[in-house]
């Protein structure tokens, strides 16, 4: 069995055994305070009661996520009507409503909805209704702001390429200014929230900024019956929690079994909600003293991200500012980098991910002169096949030695079956004398795993891939193959690949179960992405022939001679 069918194997085998546990054992959530649900009741019930509030009045909120079920109607409170502002940049078509002062829709101009020629763009907000981001609140007061209606005081052109939006709503207690900023030409996906609050009343009144986005959960897939449903690795794309603190990244992607509210305090670098390819993210105000903390919660069939900037106490007439940061697009590597260097963790790659962050980089930079990311898998492809060339010769050589040396290793057994030790003794003298190292065909896959579990995540989590066609065939490169015609052509090559792989076991059943793996393999890899099928079916490709070469002596001067036949002397 070659080096590669070994690996293959050996993930293959650990993927089963890890779904089984993973299945059996699931992780348990991180460890965040839990906000008991008669604490939501109870603020609920606070806010119908207390619908007029007197000047200066602190009302005590219990950070209820949900909308409260009564206006509360304040003293001298901003009157306006609603309307809605549309902001358009090179990469986005933004709704911002002055209702709530936050976004509800929210277009990605270089995405679609779904792999054909016809679908409308991707909508991050609209998609499933009722999603809603970069709502800013105070804790303790943003019950008066639920819903309201703010006032547009400004909306201009810092520069050419950035516009500024500030609305406003007060009442007899506060003033408080939202501002965001939209930088029309970079293609960053960031957006800058700052926020005034100003306190109006005689009363000292404590706050608590925070920013808040509210996304609707997709629908749960419909679990697939039959046979094939037990062997389906591929996880639903649902929207979970992520956060990254003190350089440690935290995630929770166990939809169903999510509820109530989750907390962390601490050096909290960004908090989001996030699903395979896109994100919601929001980074802390860097100059806020105050240590930050994040909040999840469910909220029926909404998952709320809530980041607080820190307490802060204003005496009468005193005004604070402050902003956020925020990132709503694509997990693209350098788009994340541009804003923050620790946002680009949203992106996990594991133990190798000082090896799969090269391998981006060289498809990116692949890409910038060939025109398919299918092509630049399998350009990619034949990079790292060259480059490992040397540890698959040296396993590849070792595997036939050893085969060479198994009837006198049978010879050996059967001479001392008496006496395991002087056995043992006889052949490690045997691999001595040949110079053959029992180890060499091993020692290489092992120098080879890191780099394809690597090349496993790049190609699992590359939004490069999303939607994208290939030969006119393919309609999505992110997606499993709809057609099975690239897991059954690996199956066949696979067997190929067996059947000129050197093996040392002259095991009937053992050979057998080998010959079944390709059949184990091609149906693994019918729910893996087509992007990631090309890529191990071209490397199978490519090990059936340097195998080949390999068992008959053939060198690539050979091959481009037109030689493909040994020299009947060596046959």
């Amino acid at each position: 069995m070659s080096q590669e069918m070994r690996l293959i194997m050996a993930i293959v085998l650990s993927g089963v055994v890890l779904f089984g546990y993973h299945l059996l054992f699931p992780t348990p959530k991180p460890e965040m305070a839990t906000t008991q649900a008669t604490e939501q009741a109870q603020s609920t019930q606070a806010v119908a009661s207390q619908a007029q509030p007197a000047l200066g009045q602190n009302l005590p909120e219990q950070d209820n996520f949900s909308q409260p079920k009564v206006d509360v109607i304040t003293e001298g409170e901003t009157v306006a009507e609603p309307k809605d502002i549309v902001i358009e940049t090179t990469q986005s078509k933004i709704t911002l409503s002055t209702r709530g002062g936050l976004l509800t829709s929210y277009e990605l101009k270089d995405y679609k909805r779904e792999a054909k020629e016809d679908s409308p763009v991707k909508n991050l907000l609209t998609e499933t209704k009722g999603s809603t981001a970069l709502f800013l609140g105070f804790k303790g007061y943003s019950r008066l702001t639920k819903n309201k209606v703010f006032k547009v005081i400004e909306d201009k052109k810092i520069n050419e390429n950035v516009r500024a939006i500030t609305l406003e709503w007060a009442n007899n207690m506060l003033r408080m200014t939202k501002t965001f900023q939209f930088d029309l030409s970079k293609k960053d996906y960031a957006i800058t929230v700052g926020y005034t609050l100003q306190n109006l009343s005689a009363l000292d009144l404590t706050v608590k900024p925070y920013i808040e986005n509210m996304i609707k959960q997709k629908p749960e897939p419909k679990e697939k019956g039959g046979i094939l449903s037990y062997i389906a690795f591929d996880r639903p794309d649902m929207f979970s929690l992520y956060y990254l603190e003190d350089k440690n990244l935290t995630y929770d992607e166990n939809w169903k079994k999510f509820s109530g509210e989750r907390q962390s305090t601490g050096n909290i670098y960004w908090s989001a909600i996030a699903d395979r390819y896109f994100m919601f993210a929001v980074i802390p105000d860097e100059k806020v003293a105050q240590t930050p903390s994040t909040r999840f919660a469910r909220q029926d069939d909404s998952m709320v991200n809530q980041l607080f900037n820190g307490e802060v106490t204003l005496t009468p007439q005193q005004k604070i500012k402050g902003s956020y940061v925020a990132y709503i697009g694509p997990k693209i590597m350098s788009n994340l980098g541009a804003v923050s260097k620790n946002l680009e963790r949203a992106v996990d790659y594991g133990w190798f991910s000082f090896l799969a962050l090269p391998i981006l980089w060289l498809m990116t930079f692949l890409r910038t002169f060939i025109p398919s990311w299918g092509v630049v898998i399998i350009v990619l492809t034949f990079i790292v096949k060259i480059l490992l060339h040397p540890f698959n010769k040296k396993s590849m050589q070792s595997m036939k030695s050893m085969q060479q040396l198994q009837p006198k290793m049978q010879e050996i057994k059967k001479k001392y079956a008496d006496d395991k030790e002087k056995q043992n003794q006889e052949v490690m003298q045997l691999f001595r004398t040949h110079k053959v190292n029992p180890m060499g065909g091993c020692l290489p896959m092992l120098l080879q795993f890191p780099v394809y579990i690597a090349l496993y995540k790049v190609l699992w989590n590359a939004i490069e891939l999303y939607h994208v066609p290939f030969m006119g065939i393919y309609a999505d490169l992110s997606a499993p193959d709809p057609y099975y015609v690239s897991p059954v052509l690996l199956g066949v090559f696979m067997f190929l690949q067996q059947k000129l792989t050197p093996t040392a076991s002259t095991d009937p059943m053992q050979q057998k179960m080998m010959m079944f793996m390709p059949v184990m393999f091609t149906v693994f890899m019918l729910f893996l992405p087509v992007g990631l099928v090309i890529y191990i079916f071209v490397n199978t490709f490519m090990s059936v022939i340097q195998q080949y070469m390999i068992k008959h002596d053939l060198t690539m001067k050979d091959i481009l001679r037109g030689k493909f036949k040994p020299d009947p002397a060596t046959v």
